[in-house]
C-alpha cells in the first residue's frame, strides 16, 4: 500500500480487478492519442502514461495524460478503474464537501489542479442556484 500526504480515494476492492498481467510505460507520443481519462487529446512529442494488460482474460490498452495520471497517482490510494477517475474524484469531492488539501494540490500537475479547482467551482455555482 502506498502512503500518501493528499487526500485519498478509496474505491471498494469489487470495483476493480487486478490484471493477470500488466505493463507500464511512459512514452513521448509520435502520434495523436485520447486521454483514457479525461479524452483530451495527447498531442505528438507529449509524455503520457501507456499501461496495458490482461483482465478477466481479455488484453486491453489505456493511455493516460500525466495530468490525470497525477490525480491518480496522488489521490487513488489503493486502486482504481480505468475511465472512471473523474467521476470518482466528482464523488469524492461532494463527500468531504469539496475540502480537500493544500497540500494535495499543490502535489498535482497544474492542469489537473485547474480541472479540479473548476469542479467545485461549477459544483458550487450550482449548488448556489438551488438555494
Amino acid at each position: 500500500m502506498r502512503l500518501s500526504n493528499c487526500d485519498c480515494i478509496y474505491l471498494e476492492p469489487t470495483d476493480y480487478e487486478i490484471a493477470e498481467c500488466f505493463f507500464e510505460s511512459s512514452p513521448i507520443a509520435k502520434k495523436p492519442h485520447k486521454c483514457c481519462e479525461c479524452g483530451r487529446i495527447i498531442e505528438p512529442g507529449e509524455k503520457y502514461i501507456r499501461e496495458s494488460g490482461k483482465w478477466t482474460g481479455e488484453f486491453s490498452v489505456y493511455k493516460t495524460c500525466i495530468d490525470c495520471f497525477s490525480v491518480r497517482e496522488e489521490m487513488f490510494c489503493e486502486g482504481y478503474l480505468y475511465t472512471t477517475l473523474w467521476e470518482n474524484v466528482c464523488e469524492y469531492l461532494r463527500d468531504v464537501d469539496y475540502e480537500i488539501s493544500e497540500k494535495c494540490l499543490l502535489a498535482l500537475t497544474p492542469r489537473a489542479r485547474d480541472m479540479i479547482l473548476d469542479i467545485i467551482e461549477e459544483d458550487l455555482k450550482e449548488l448556489e442556484k438551488i438555494e
